[in-house]
């Protein structure tokens, strides 16, 4: 991206965080906030070989902006509540919470599965500095139309599908990652006792966000291999 490429982003950036910050709460100011921001921040546009069309493959009360190539449709883009749904044929999706960029692998096994997030929140409150807003564009990087281009997508597609519940809750309920969890809290009871304790704790945690399957929840009281 060369110079001029770039200062044009943060100038972008800089003005569309601004009228962010003065249309909060107004869905319908949020979601051609969120388009124009896709097509001036990210790089989704006309100049680039992108065109954006809104769909009525989402619900009906928020439509869905359709991002397509000469190659098809490959993205949409939502703005409201934390969650998408999967489409026939389109790999990814952009979603706007108000406070959250999230980026989308659709077509993930177990349903459309988070690949990248960027906190709005700390930029939406703060003074704008260029220091900032440079910091901004660099959280949006995995987000921008370039990444696409060159496949970091793709590559995010693969590191996530690797972090499925099973594999993550395997392994926090490992061995080594309990011994290390003991020795970062200072826990003094020798194992197996406080391994348990520790099972019970995580899966416990992990339940109060997703269910876990049978297969880690009797681990809770027996030694992980």
């Amino acid at each position: 991206m060369n110079q001029t490429s770039t200062s044009l982003i943060l100038k972008n950036l800089t003005n569309k965080m601004k009228e962010l910050s003065h249309i909060r709460g107004d869905a319908q100011l949020l979601g051609r906030w969120a388009h124009s921001f896709v097509e001036t921040c990210l790089g989704f546009n006309q100049s680039r070989d992108y065109r954006s069309y809104y769909s009525d493959i989402g619900s009906n009360w928020r439509p869905t902006l359709v991002l397509a190539r000469e190659e098809g449709n490959f993205c949409t883009m939502e703005v409201g509540a934390p969650s998408v749904k999967r489409h026939k044929g389109i790999a990814f999706a952009l979603l706007f919470t108000g406070e959250e960029w999230r980026l989308y692998d659709l077509q993930a096994p177990d349903g459309p599965s988070i690949m990248a997030v960027c906190d709005m929140r700390s930029y939406i409150k703060a003074e704008l500095t260029e220091r900032l807003v440079i910091e901004l564009e660099k959280d949006l990087a995995a987000f921008h139309e370039t990444a696409y281009q060159s496949k970091v997508w793709d590559e995010l597609v693969i590191e996530t599908r690797k972090c499925t519940r099973d594999s993550m809750t395997g392994i926090m309920l490992s061995p080594d990652v309990l011994q290390l969890i003991q020795d970062r809290l200072g826990l003094v009871n020798k194992e197996p006792p406080c391994h348990n304790m520790l099972r019970h704790k995580i899966v416990d945690m992990l339940e109060a966000q997703t269910p876990v399957t049978a297969k880690h929840k009797g681990k809770r009281s027996d030694q992980v291999a």
